[in-house]
């Protein structure tokens, strides 16, 4: 989901390093766009699908891992810049992302700790 490699797997497709063209930077800053736009649609996407109820333990796995993709792909290393308006939106949606996630994990450690007292009590 690395807006990076996307940009890599668009130029070997179109074979940009291979054949310089006049327009290549012109080429390059559309395929940046076009990278950032499908990261930007996947994490619409995998917001959706991860929803709003808590986390079972196994799938709290899996939240951490994708939100430490998030963190260290999108929100650390995508430069910001006021001519690219498109990458601030990918961060901050990553940032949006990133939050959401980090209250669904610790909803889904309050409400098993919670289950586990009541446990305990019986």
């Amino acid at each position: 989901m690395r807006p990076a490699c996307l940009k890599q797997g668009l130029e070997k497709t179109q074979k940009l390093q291979k054949e310089p063209a006049q327009n290549q930077q012109k080429m390059l800053s559309a395929l940046d766009h076009e990278a950032c736009y499908l990261c930007y649609n996947l994490l619409v996407l995998a917001n959706v699908v991860v929803g709003t109820k808590p986390a079972s333990p196994r799938e709290q796995g899996h939240l951490q891992q994708l939100c430490l993709q998030v963190q260290r792909h999108i929100s650390s290393s995508l430069r910001e810049d006021p001519a690219f308006l498109y990458r601030t939106n990918l961060k901050n949606l990553a940032a949006q992302t990133y939050v959401k996630w980090q209250e669904l994990l610790s909803q889904s450690w309050f409400q098993l700790t919670h289950e586990q007292a009541k446990s305990d009590e019986v």
